[in-house]
């Protein structure tokens, strides 16, 4: 009778043991989840503005040219 007391205490103590291990997985896989989401995020942020960036040139070389345009038609009225 006393063995099976122990037995059923040990068996309670390694279900316990699981449990614990168990919930430890979860919270790990969980940090990394949320890791893994903020260095995504992160990087969606880079690469707007990145866009962003490559946008302003775009306009600066538009505006540019349209002034090179402006400058060489005067001088051809100005001739």
């Amino acid at each position: 009778m006393e063995r099976e007391d122990d037995e059923g205490e040990e068996n309670e103590r390694e279900k316990k043991e699981r449990m614990r291990r168990e919930s430890r997985r979860r919270e790990k896989e969980k940090e990394r989840e949320e890791e893994r989401g903020g260095r995504e995020e992160e990087r969606e942020g880079e690469e707007e503005e990145e866009s962003r960036r490559r946008e302003r040139g775009r306009r600066r070389a538009r505006r540019r040219r349209r002034e090179e345009v402006s400058l060489v038609q005067k001088e051809k009225k100005d001739a």
